[in-house]
């Protein structure tokens, strides 16, 4: 029986006693002296790890991107140019209330170049002189030295818009603000070629334009709004359609929304070739290459139900036209 249970008790002795116990006999047999541990070889990295990591040669610029928030078309812009800027872009939201303090943090922060969409941005920074400006969307450029994306459309495609639209027109309502009365001097002397008037209605105000078109309706067969956005506010907008609607003037917009939402013709760029231009032009110059970019292209926009609404020349408008709403 004590056999037995000597078996079984030597059955049930798990292994990791076993173990234990056969190095507890192992280290008991080893002398004192061969227990320590040896002591750490001396030894240095003699890689030349300086080939291998190397800091960029060209930090990244900073480029400060200005803008009046809320904008369509800026908005398109500022997507194309962040992609193809060459630069870390930082976008700001301006506040002409707070130009004096703009200026004064963008001289701290020393950017390798500022890019102003429209022309409440552009007229903050334009004292700045010492940190190269590329701006577009901005008609009353006061500084020679910027680097301009040109965005004002000519005169003659304009004008030679309206007689695709409708030969007999004579007398065209250009409604403005003061940033676009150059714009306006220069569509003058086109005009008289062509053997048309311009009515100019220029105003300071949204009201006041509203107030200017309604006095003007007896003098015009067309209306025309300039690109001044302290004046063409939704607003003026729906006045100058609903003169297009009862009293059959064709009306030319400003943007192709325009002529999305109603008016007869738009002539504009593209906001997304304005926005490639722009960061071509600021890669150019952070590089210390000659800025230069080809000239835009007007794209015309006819709206077809306002044109069969009007009685207007529709296949005439079409061979010019790039987008035909419906």
């Amino acid at each position: 029986m004590n056999h037995l249970l000597d078996r079984t008790r030597h059955r049930r002795c798990p292994r990791s006693f076993q173990a234990t116990a056969l190095a507890v006999v192992l280290l008991a047999s080893i002398p004192r002296g061969a227990a320590e541990p040896a002591s750490e070889v001396p030894w240095t990295d003699t890689r030349d790890w300086s080939s291998k990591i190397k800091p960029p040669i060209h930090p990244v610029p900073l480029v400060l991107l200005l803008k009046k928030p809320g904008i369509w078309t800026y908005e398109k812009t500022i997507e194309e140019f962040r992609g193809g800027v060459r630069g870390e872009v930082q976008t700001i939201s301006v506040d002409p209330r707070r130009g004096a303090d703009l200026r004064t943090w963008i001289r701290k922060r020393r950017p390798a170049l500022i890019f102003a969409v429209g022309q409440a941005a552009y007229d903050l920074i334009s004292p700045i002189r010492d940190i190269p400006v590329v701006h577009a969307f901005v008609f009353e450029r006061r500084v020679p030295a910027h680097y301009a994306v040109s965005v004002a459309i000519p005169a003659a495609d304009t004008l030679r818009a309206f007689t695709a639209a409708r030969p007999g027109i004579r007398a065209i309502g250009v409604v403005h603000g003061p940033a676009t009365d150059p714009l306006v001097l220069t569509a003058h002397a086109v005009a008289s070629s062509l053997g048309l008037k311009l009515v100019d209605l220029r105003a300071d105000s949204p009201m006041g334009a509203i107030s200017t078109m309604r006095r003007a309706v007896p003098r015009i067969n067309g209306i025309w709004l300039l690109p001044d956005l302290e004046l063409l506010r939704p607003q003026v907008f729906q006045y100058a359609l609903v003169l297009q609607s009862r009293l059959h003037l064709p009306l030319m917009g400003v943007t192709r929304r325009h002529a999305e939402r109603g008016a007869l013709l738009a002539l504009d760029y593209d906001p997304h070739d304005v926005g490639r231009q722009a960061a071509v032009l600021a890669s150019q110059i952070m590089a210390g290459e000659a800025p230069q970019a080809p000239p835009l292209k007007p794209r015309l926009t006819v709206n077809q139900g306002a044109a069969r609404g009007l009685g207007a020349d529709l296949e005439a408008l079409r061979d010019r036209a790039v987008k035909v709403y419906r």
